[in-house]
């Protein structure tokens, strides 16, 4: 479980910024939080909602939890070790620019409070750690520093770090997490961290280079038995029409290069066709041979989902009418997308973030999803919701305790600000107070500051 992450220095968080999953002293919505998290004194919030105007800074909370998990999953890839490291400073303060980011994230993990973080720019890791908390007393693992680009990585390991060290330091490059390295060397103790990041942090996102939420859907269904059932009756409890649907494998065929140019191109185009042909033959035996040594297949398909819906033949008599996909609404195929990844974290007790969630959802629909988070007997293992909205009728007393509503609020400066309505500490609204309404009017912030337009025009 996700107890809190922080984040600065990165896109357009400029000051050190932080998400607390901690549940404040307040008895509101009991069932909102887990009291003695996996038996320590921690209490845990099981959602947190994150409003702002647009350009506030909502998206790049994501963008960072999103980047600190990537980069612990593909620091190791780059061999050459001379490739800048991907990363974005606060770009409205020259000081800043030179300065690296930096990456704090604490969570619970069968039992044990972990403190992983680390502080890089584009050409190094500055500095990495990691500590470990049981029963309340504290305890450092590792400790990495590294002064200027060309000099060496320090390493101080505890007597806690079990396994081996100068070797595995040896092989943290200068743009490389340790933790990554120790990890992909099997590392006990490293991959049982890493393991959280992997397994039980995961993204619902609409931005393609993240990969397909439909993909990933699809790919639930055609590995677990009982998942398709499962999202079956999650599809007919959201009332969107749907009996039942068939998961197709459609092989991706050949390039084909078609032409309607000029005679004097046409052989051009020729050999531009025989080139293209023998480019598509050895990028199939180049992913086949991927698929055989890979733990993840890289497979020469993709799905095709035939949903079906209840209808009438001309005897009145009722039948199954199967749709393609893309007949079904823009709302109905992004709730198919997320269903398999949003039962899939209910049912693990995984982390689950999302930007703009309530996007092309109806108001009620949204506010149902959130509910499966709250509710006891569907979340079991303490799984999170962590997302963004502008969809303010959420903003319901009886939905959300003042503790998860969190805010983005872009400064003068153009920095962005993180702060949760608890956090008031003149003005705190009351427990009975309309949150909706005291949002729009400007109550708490991270709203638009609208100027007129037309006047005198």
């Amino acid at each position: 479980m996700l107890i809190e992450f922080s984040v600065e220095n990165f896109l357009s968080f400029k000051e050190r910024a932080t998400l607390s999953m901690v549940a404040a002293k307040d008895n509101a919505l009991p069932p909102n939080f887990i009291r003695s998290a996996q038996g320590t004194n921690l209490n845990l919030l099981k959602s947190a909602v994150v409003y702002g105007a647009n350009a506030s800074g909502k998206s790049n909370l994501i963008d960072a939890i999103r980047f600190m998990r990537n980069f612990l999953r593909t620091s190791t890839q780059n061999q050459q070790g001379d490739t800048p490291i991907k990363i974005t400073p606060f770009k409205l303060d020259a000081a800043m620019v030179s300065k690296p980011s930096t990456f704090d994230i604490t969570f619970l993990w069968r039992g044990v409070r972990y403190n992983y973080g680390f502080s890089a720019d584009s050409q190094y890791i500055h500095r990495e750690w990691l500590f470990s908390y049981e029963k309340k007393k504290g305890r450092m693992l590792f400790e990495r520093t590294q002064k200027t680009k060309k000099s060496e990585p320090q390493f101080r390991f505890s007597s806690y770090w079990e396994g081996e060290r100068k070797r595995l330091a040896k092989r943290a490059r200068s743009q490389a997490l340790f933790l990554s390295v120790a990890a992909q060397f099997n590392n006990k103790l490293a991959d049982n961290v890493m393991s959280w990041f992997q397994e039980w942090l995961k993204f619902i996102s609409w931005n393609p280079a993240e990969g397909s939420d439909f993909f990933k859907t699809c790919r639930l269904i055609q590995r677990e038995a009982g998942k398709k059932e499962e999202i079956i009756d999650f599809l007919k409890q959201a009332d969107l029409g749907i009996r039942d649907f068939i998961v197709e494998k459609v092989p991706i065929g050949h390039l084909k290069v078609k032409s309607k140019l000029p005679g004097k191109y046409k052989k051009v185009m020729k050999d531009f066709d025989r080139a293209v042909k023998a480019l598509d033959k050895t990028l199939t035996n180049v992913l086949k041979e991927i698929s055989k040594k890979g733990s993840e297949p890289y497979e020469l398909s993709k799905n095709n989902v035939i949903t079906v819906h209840e209808g009438k033949d001309k005897s009145g008599h009722f039948m199954n009418i199967p749709f393609e996909f893309t007949e079904e609404s823009d709302g109905t195929q992004k709730f198919f997308s997320l269903s398999g990844l949003w039962l899939d974290a209910l049912e693990k007790g995984a982390t689950l973030v999302v930007d703009e969630l309530d996007v092309r959802l109806h108001s009620l629909l949204t506010k149902w999803l959130i509910q499966t988070f709250h509710k006891e007997e569907l979340n079991q293992k303490g799984a999170q919701l962590i997302f963004t909205t502008h969809d303010a009728s959420l903003l319901d007393k009886a939905l959300f305790r003042r503790d998860q509503i969190w805010l983005t609020e872009k400064e003068s400066d153009g920095a962005t600000s993180l702060y949760s309505i608890w956090d008031f500490k003149e003005g705190k609204p009351r427990k009975e107070e309309n949150l909706q309404k005291g949002y729009l009017a400007g109550r708490f912030g991270a709203i638009p500051i609208l100027e007129s337009w037309g006047n005198g025009r």
